[in-house]
């Protein structure tokens, strides 16, 4: 029998974010674990380019999409997964999402709330796997998908691994952020959003500063400039971006991750 459409956004979704690459047969082998437990199940990739054990790289993948998703889908996270004994395996619901993966401090850099619950994964291939996002992810992933439920997982934890995000800062009429990001452009994501800067500039001229370089124009898109050109912007998630019309503003201006951008107000 044909699945309605009505069937289909009712489908379960489970997302995958990985640090495997796309040459070997790893993602094919999560899908297939997925789908041949539950045929029915949808996967989105959202990146399986995440710069290789690269917890900054990931979580920024994370935080710029996971809420576009419904609320209740399960991400499965699998970057720099280290082995049971020097970080445990865990699932948590973070902002009515379900995350399952390493407790390697990721998932603390997601939301500026505390996770709704945390559980650490129950598993007799924990100590003994060399792919635990095939062997303990996904059954964890697929157990909440049946009973949304993390207690069907493991066992309560009180606390899991925390770092610390790259925060701007404002001092002396100047606001300090870094760049956080470099996306497949070579564009560069800052960590100064939208709102910090409309609080601090209140109406006052500005000058952006990254590198040699400096202005006080920002664009609406990448095509407020020419060609070759560079310009500042505040990208869909609200972050403050530097980028060359179709040029590559990392290579060309000499900048990558956390280096500093600031903002000088007048």
């Amino acid at each position: 029998m044909q699945a309605s459409v009505f069937d289909f956004f009712s489908m379960p979704i489970i997302t995958l974010t990985t640090d495997f690459g796309t040459r070997d047969p790893y993602v094919a082998a999560l899908k297939a674990a997925i789908l041949k437990e539950e045929p029915g199940t949808i996967i989105v990739d959202i990146s399986h380019e995440v710069e290789r054990y690269s917890i900054p790289h990931a979580s920024y993948l994370l935080t710029s999409v996971f809420r576009d998703f419904p609320t209740g889908t399960i991400h499965i996270v699998s970057v720099h997964s280290l082995s049971y004994k020097q970080h445990k395996f865990i699932a948590l619901k973070i902002d009515e999402h379900y995350f399952v993966g390493s407790d390697n401090g990721l998932f603390s850099l997601l939301s500026e709330s505390p996770p709704q619950q945390s559980v650490r994964i129950l598993n007799e291939k924990a100590e003994r796997t060399v792919f635990p996002a095939k062997d303990i992810f996904v059954p964890a992933a697929l157990t909440i998908l049946r009973f949304q439920d993390l207690l069907k997982t493991g066992e309560p934890i009180n606390s899991i691994e925390t770092l610390t995000n790259l925060k701007s800062y404002y001092q002396n009429n100047i606001l300090y952020g870094n760049i956080i990001h470099v996306d497949g452009y070579e564009n560069l994501i800052t960590n100064i959003d939208f709102m910090t800067f409309e609080k601090i500039r209140n109406g006052r001229k500005f000058l952006v500063r990254f590198g040699k370089e400096k202005t006080d124009f920002l664009g609406l898109n990448y095509n407020s400039v020419q060609p070759g050109q560079c310009v500042c912007l505040f990208n869909s998630n609200n972050y403050l971006e530097i980028a060359i019309n179709q040029g590559k503003a990392a290579s060309l201006l000499g900048l990558g991750y956390n280096k500093k951008v600031m903002v000088e107000f007048f």
